[in-house]
């Protein structure tokens, strides 16, 4: 899997990423508790 970002200098967060990316790579955002939840099934496909 693969995706593009484009990286802007000079923003207060350091990356943005849209919502198309954290459904492919089947992110949440757990905004009560701030956290980010990712999918364990992909995790495996990211060390692999």
């Amino acid at each position: 899997m693969s995706d593009n970002f484009i990286v802007a200098r000079r923003l207060s967060d350091q990356v943005i990423i849209g919502a198309t990316t954290l459904q492919k790579w089947r992110v949440r955002l757990d905004l009560e508790k701030e956290r980010v939840i990712i999918d364990k099934r992909m995790s495996r496909l990211l060390l692999a």
